[in-house]
């Protein structure tokens, strides 16, 4: 060979060499742009320290924030969370209840090892750039070298029982998703564990929602429908929880089972939000702030208008009361008294509009209640003490553990009976009393916190000494 053929030679092989190099980098450079609009948005909260905002998501309510919900639906429901809310759960005007707070933190804490805003940085990022994702690729790594198969994984004794679940759930996993893997799985949690983070104070909504952006849109591009979204997400948790195959009653079933009932769901998000949907911001602090502000004026303007109405009542009233500052109970149709009341000086009237005075209600600061009723016809006292039983038994959402104390009759024409209940959650008393003030039924209803409860020989004088 001459020189000349040499060089050349040379230089056909440098050529080449360069270009392998150089379709090297620019691959590099495209997985790494993936991530970029994911570690950006990171590295920007990063920087910043929190700051709490005025507005929550009513403020900014739309499709693309239901996407982001959507995206990690299987969670929320398995975890008997609200599927339209961040996180699954309320807050108020961006504020989080001190309890849920709490909450929170010690399951972002125990699970995550997330305590402050840097480590949920920490933790996220490691969750869009590693993630179980990592651990995958190396088991298609060990697949590919060892040239594994279903059989000789199952052979091989020296794999416990996790690395064969995880190897076999990859060796499925590369034949339906070669290119995104189980990304589904950790992107998805990555946008929960946003949800928590504002919930846990780490992080505020404008934060929570700009880092949750480029994630919903690369997702966008890795699947290209909730069904495949969801399918990376199961077998990820499948490959994290090393179950193979999947067991009926374990994790991963009951995992499933959530899924295939979120899908049959009359309203299921996945049928009312497009996968394909154009992500878009809808949370600047502008108009956030602009909306609690209509908000706020909306509900000042309401405080005047009740303010004035109460203002006006008060005065329908005022000519009712005699001068030992007593309430009239009822009244003839001449407005003369009936039957008044002097009620106890901790309590404050708030009466309603009213021509024959045939009904108010008082109240105090300590969850305390009364009301007199005229009934508009008489009903036999243990129809009406069964009829409010039912009522009580009926609002489970506030009311359980219902029980009937005592029924009785205290004198001629004087009923009395008592229920203690759970309403929402703090122990409740409720006394009825029921009495013929002259050819007039009139029930009286005293209810309120068993903490604050006044003694029996007060409830009694509520209850039945009425001047005639």
């Amino acid at each position: 060979m001459n020189r000349k053929k040499v060089i050349s030679l040379l230089l056909c092989v440098i050529i080449s060499f360069t270009g392998i190099l150089g379709g090297c980098t620019k691959q590099s450079k495209e997985q790494s742009s993936e991530e970029n609009a994911i570690l950006a948005a990171l590295a920007k909260v990063e920087k910043e320290k929190y700051k709490p905002l005025a507005f929550g998501q009513q403020h900014i309510e739309s499709d693309t924030v239901q996407w982001f919900n959507t995206a990690y639906a299987i969670f929320t429901y398995a975890n008997g969370k609200d599927l339209d809310l961040i996180g699954g759960l309320e807050e108020d005007y961006g504020n989080m209840t001190e309890a849920i707070k709490i909450k929170m933190q010690g399951e972002l804490k125990s699970g995550w090892k997330i305590t402050n805003r840097k480590t949920a940085i920490k933790q996220l990022r490691w969750l869009v750039t590693e993630g179980h994702s990592k651990v995958y690729g190396e088991c298609l790594d060990e697949i590919k070298k060892e040239k594994l198969t279903e059989a000789s994984i199952q052979d091989n004794s020296s794999y416990d029982d996790k690395k064969k679940a995880q190897l076999l759930v990859a060796l499925e996993v590369r034949q339906i998703f070669p290119k995104s893997g189980i990304k589904g799985w950790d992107y998805s949690r990555a946008l929960q564990v946003i949800g928590d983070c504002y919930h846990a104070g780490y992080l505020n909504l404008s934060e929570c929602m700009d880092i949750s952006l480029p994630i919903g849109q690369e997702l966008q591009e890795l699947y290209s429908n909730w069904e495949g979204l969801a399918e990376s997400y199961l077998y990820g948790y499948q490959f994290w929880s090393g179950e193979y195959p999947i067991n009926n009653g374990g994790k991963t079933a009951a995992r499933k089972e959530a899924y295939e009932e979120l899908k049959a769901l009359e309203d299921s998000p996945y049928e009312r939000i497009p996968y394909d949907l154009d992500l878009v911001v809808t949370w600047d602090e502008d108009t956030g702030n602009a909306v609690v502000q209509e908000e706020l004026d909306e509900a000042e303007k309401a405080e005047a208008e009740y303010e004035k109405s109460i203002a006006e009542d008060e005065a329908a009233i005022a000519q009712y009361q005699d001068k030992n500052g007593n309430y009239p109970i009822l009244c003839k149709d001449d407005k003369s008294k009936k039957a008044t009341l002097n009620m106890l000086d901790d309590f404050t009237l708030y009466p309603m509009v009213m021509e024959d005075a045939t009904h108010l209600y008082f109240a105090n600061d300590n969850f305390q209640r009364v009301e007199y009723d005229l009934l508009s016809q008489y009903i036999e006292p243990e129809e009406l003490r069964a009829q409010q039983f039912e009522m009580y038994e009926q609002d489970p959402f506030h009311c359980k553990d219902v029980v009937e104390v005592d029924f009785q009759e205290v004198a001629g024409e004087i009923y009395y009976y008592e229920f203690s209940y759970l309403y929402n959650d703090l122990p409740f008393y409720s006394y009825v009393a029921i009495q013929k003030v002259d050819d007039a039924y009139l029930m009286t209803h005293l209810y309120g916190s068993v903490e604050n409860k006044h003694s029996l020989e007060t409830i009694k004088k509520l209850c039945f000494e009425v001047a005639q």
